[in-house]
């Protein structure tokens, strides 16, 4: 779990800081609200495995 944790904190980061930094804070708030976004699809899959 912290594993996957750090990978999102990687991959997401430097991207909301760079839209953060371009553009506005408020864009880099929504961007850090959409970015976790797939992660409900797998959810559901998983949800559908019995």
């Amino acid at each position: 779990m912290s594993q996957g944790d750090a990978i999102g904190q990687l991959s997401g980061g430097p991207i909301a800081g760079w839209i953060g930094s371009r553009y506005a804070i408020r864009a880099s708030l929504a961007a850090s609200a959409v970015l976790p976004m797939p992660v409900l699809a797998l959810y559901a899959r998983i949800r559908r495995i019995p």
